[in-house]
């Protein structure tokens, strides 16, 4: 009967071994699969930054084309800021416009001809007055 009973713990002891060795087997097999599914997110997070900084580098390089061209443009607007005429010489050119205000001269042909009809008006008051007389 002894042998019966150290037959039934070594037994019970396996059983036990067993199910704990299952449970083992399970939390691996749990283990494996996180770790797979661990390994493929970073994989599609690698992926995703990498088109990320595809996209930043090629605005990147975008941007400093922008720039080039921004920096030539002031450039040369540098070169011919002094042909252009300054805000004081200006406001200069307005007051002296105002003052002569050339809206109100009159060409040399108006003035003949207003001096042509004064002459006629006057010639013909000094015939009317002579036939009157």
């Amino acid at each position: 009967m002894v042998e019966f009973e150290e037959q039934q713990d070594v037994t019970a002891l396996l059983s036990d071994f067993n199910v704990r060795l299952q449970d083992v087997e399970e939390k691996q097999e749990l283990l494996r699969q996180r770790v797979l599914l661990i390994g493929n997110n970073i994989i599609k997070i690698r992926e995703n930054t990498e088109e990320e900084l595809r996209k930043i580098k090629a605005k990147l390089l975008e941007l400093e084309e922008i720039i080039k061209d921004i920096r030539h443009a002031v450039s040369q607007l540098l070169e011919q800021a002094d042909e252009f005429a300054r805000k004081s010489e200006l406001e200069i050119l307005r007051k002296q416009a105002k003052i002569f205000q050339p809206l109100e001269f009159v060409k040399k042909s108006e003035v003949e001809e207003i001096i042509d009809k004064i002459v006629e008006k006057k010639l013909k008051e000094k015939l009317l007055k002579t036939v009157k007389d």
